[in-house]
């Protein structure tokens, strides 16, 4: 009696757990259909918007480096502090 009780508990442990797996594989947007989520999914884990970012950023950074530097030609009386 004990063995076939076992027995019923560890199938319906089982069929719960497959039914799980199953429901899990469902329709959702990510993993059906629904290619901006996917597109934007890639993205996002392709790091995408993190490069654009970076060189959205880089290119702000050299464009006040430039400005900077013809900021430091234009001071008067740099020439003197060089040759001390």
């Amino acid at each position: 009696m004990r063995d076939k009780i076992k027995k019923v508990l560890m199938g319906l442990i089982i069929l719960g757990m497959a039914l799980g797996f199953l429901n899990g594989c469902g329709n959702n947007d990510k993993a059906t259909g629904n290619k901006a989520a996917n597109d934007k999914a890639i993205e996002e884990a392709a790091g995408s918007p993190a490069l654009k970012q970076y060189q959205a950023t880089k290119d702000q950074l050299n464009a006040i480096g430039e400005k900077q530097k013809e900021d430091y030609k234009t001071i008067p009386g740099d020439e003197t502090q060089g040759s001390k």
